[in-house]
């Protein structure tokens, strides 16, 4: 995703919020398409890490994993990369449900 500038704050950086949403979206699809789109899922929480700034213009990469589940409930780490380098880290809790209409 290229940082455009509705995505920035004033002083031209990426908005966290658009950081935090995109790692949301990340992780829940990532666990949508794992389950080859049986199961939907909402979250439960996210906590959010911002290690450092984007620049508008710039491009990020997300990256997700499945790291555990309990019963219904999945666990997944999403970075965020700029550069090469990590500039968010989200871990997330998600609670996973049968979704026959999902695709």
């Amino acid at each position: 995703m290229f940082i455009l500038p509705q995505h920035s704050d004033a002083e031209g950086f990426a908005e966290r919020g658009v950081l935090a949403t995109l790692a949301d979206m990340v992780a829940g699809r990532s666990l949508v398409i794992a389950s080859n789109f049986t199961l939907g899922c909402f979250t439960i929480s996210l906590n959010l890490e911002f290690l450092a700034p984007v620049p508008q213009g710039g491009w990020i990469e997300t990256t997700a994993k499945l790291y555990g589940q309990q019963g219904n409930v999945a666990f997944v780490a999403c970075d965020i990369s700029y550069d090469g380098n990590v500039v968010m880290q989200a871990n997330g809790k998600f609670k996973q449900f049968p979704h026959a209409d999902l695709r």
